[in-house]
């Protein structure tokens, strides 16, 4: 595998979320998820917060790429989506630095920043289930932000907005919807290797190792 590449953003973000879903899972297994629901819900009563801990404790969240199809979705659901990304400076095919991979070879990097909005949308049948599945989210994309950092670089910010209630076929059902938005900008780099039996950059630094 090369030391530079494209990556798809909305799966660092499903990573996070999956992460997110192992700490809550260990807290269970470990008898320490009462401290973890008041670190994440701190302000909540204590029967509320004991209810969270019951939920957390028996039940899974679904986690989906795209958005959920209600009629057959298990809820509650959280899907990532892209709504939506750009291209943000269009510098593909320009050499933006040379380094030396970890393997030996030289190479120029290619590359152009993105910008991308991952919706992350709660989808739950019980408005009390999505309050609580939303705050776990961004509890969770909060406290890895550091993590994060090593694919979103140059920016991550936080939204949410409660979105409009969906009838679920003719049953009469209705799925409430919340959706977090994490705005993130990023590279996306490409190697194009190269002869040369030594890299100097522009900026006249020699052999820059690759990560």
């Amino acid at each position: 595998m090369s030391d530079y590449g494209w990556i798809l953003p909305e799966d660092v973000v499903y990573q996070a979320l999956e992460d997110g879903l192992d700490l809550v899972n260990a807290a269970v297994e470990d008898g320490t998820i009462a401290e973890l629901v008041a670190r994440i819900y701190h302000n909540l009563r204590a029967q509320e917060q004991a209810d969270i801990v019951t939920w957390w404790s028996t039940k899974d969240v679904k986690l989906i790429h795209g958005w959920p199809v209600l009629e057959h979705q298990e809820l509650p659901a959280v899907a990532v989506l892209i709504d939506p990304e750009e291209n943000t400076q269009q510098y593909l095919g320009d050499g933006m630095f040379q380094v030396v991979l970890s393997t030996g070879e030289h190479a120029i990097i290619n590359g152009e920043r993105w910008s991308a909005n991952i919706a992350v949308a709660i989808h739950a049948e019980n408005v009390d289930l999505l309050r609580w599945i939303y705050q776990w989210a961004k509890y969770v994309l909060s406290s890895r932000r550091a993590v994060l950092a090593a694919t979103f670089r140059h920016r991550q910010q936080l939204s949410g907005r409660d979105l409009r209630p969906q009838k679920i076929g003719d049953s009469g059902r209705f799925v409430f919807i919340r959706a977090l938005n994490f705005v993130c900008e990023f590279d996306q780099f490409d190697v194009a290797r190269t002869p040369a039996p030594e890299v100097t950059d522009v900026t006249g630094v020699t052999n820059v190792t690759g990560a």
